[in-house]
């Protein structure tokens, strides 16, 4: 019944009903229970034939001797009780629903006796009235509809702003739904100051330890050259150009430097690059910074 030599055991619905009824030997049992904690399929498959199971006992489909190991062996926990009693109220609600309609239909066959000719005929018009209303309806119903219901009027066109293209590279386009933020108000408290300047590479990034704490940020002191733009932008993105934060609007310090405040929430371990953006005869359009966040 069961094929030991094999680790993957291969088991019958007959076999995986005895077990239930508790009609399997001692050893066998061990290596069905064995089986069952570590093969997730199998076990789907016993908890479909105790459904089936069930089903059985609540339609009286089990014999005599099978009923007494289903009530010593099987019904003995909570959760196998409620399924029991679910599977009786079903099959006894369709029972009565069945017994409800043979009833009927006996009571009809008594009070009409369809073999008739009258009767036929008259099945036979009520047959030819039925496919005309279905014809009339088909033919009058839509012209009934385009009366009732008012055409559809096109909606005003509106005029789409265009989109403002952003410092990204040209491998990455960032996401649609990235704005620009004002600077931080000053009541933020910053958890960090950094300064950076352009010699970093992305092989060789500045390292940032950044503490995690709520409505904090991270200041970035970008380091410029003197005599340069007097309104900066600048942007953190991703190593593939995903835009996450933006500010513009920012002017130099005393000291050649940009303060670029990032709140701590959108800083997650990982390398990122800082872009410094300004319109200035004479001078790039940008300068790129790289962090590394840990």
């Amino acid at each position: 019944m069961i094929d030991k030599q094999n680790n993957s055991a291969k088991y019958s619905d007959e076999t995986i009903r005895s077990f239930l009824l508790g009609q399997l030997a001692a050893d066998d049992q061990t290596f069905f229970e064995q089986r069952l904690f570590t093969d997730d399929d199998f076990e789907s498959r016993v908890r479909l034939a105790e459904l089936a199971l069930t089903d059985d006992y609540a339609r009286d489909r089990l014999s005599r001797q099978e009923r007494d190991h289903f009530h010593k062996t099987y019904s003995v926990t909570t959760e196998r009780m409620q399924i029991i009693g679910v599977s009786q109220a079903l099959h006894g609600r369709f029972r009565s629903r069945n017994n409800a309609r043979i009833s009927l239909t006996q009571r009809l066959r008594t009070a009409f006796d369809v073999s008739q000719p009258a009767w036929r005929y008259a099945f036979a018009a009520l047959i030819l009235l039925l496919v005309f209303a279905t014809v009339w309806r088909g033919i009058k119903e839509p012209r009934i509809v385009q009366q009732i219901i008012p055409k559809p009027v096109a909606p005003k066109p509106t005029a789409t702003p265009a989109p403002q293209q952003a410092n990204h590279p040209n491998t990455a386009s960032s996401p649609n739904h990235v704005e620009e933020y004002p600077a931080l108000p000053p009541h933020t408290a910053v958890a960090i100051s950094v300064s950076l300047d352009a010699q970093s590479t992305a092989d060789k990034p500045t390292v940032v330890h950044v503490p995690q704490s709520e409505n904090s940020m991270v200041r970035f002191a970008l380091q410029i050259a003197k005599g340069e733009a007097t309104s900066y932008q600048a942007e953190l993105l991703t190593m593939k150009g995903e835009s996450i934060f933006r500010v513009g609007s920012l002017a130099p310090t005393n000291d050649s430097k940009i303060n670029f405040d990032v709140p701590t929430d959108a800083l997650r371990a990982g390398d990122y690059q800082i872009k410094l953006s300004r319109k200035m005869s004479g001078w790039p359009e940008s300068m790129t910074y790289y962090v590394r966040v840990q």
